[in-house]
């Protein structure tokens, strides 16, 4: 019962926010690559199978919230 809390979270919060970080960036938007970093984090502590991702994610939104 305590993990299906987690997995609705994923579907209802996580998700969108990724959804909507990856159209920012699509769209070359500041605020994209912004909810795309903060959305790494997730990726990188909460789902242990998704590290190289998170961080790939993080640094390529750092980098270009730098230029």
């Amino acid at each position: 019962m305590f993990n299906q809390g987690q997995a609705w979270a994923d579907s209802f919060f996580w998700a969108p926010l990724q959804i909507a970080g990856s159209v920012g960036m699509v769209l070359g938007q500041r605020w994209g690559f912004l909810l795309a970093l903060g959305a790494s984090g997730y990726w990188w502590f909460v789902w242990g199978m998704w590290p190289i991702f998170g961080v790939l994610e993080g640094i390529y939104c750092f980098v270009r919230l730098m230029d």
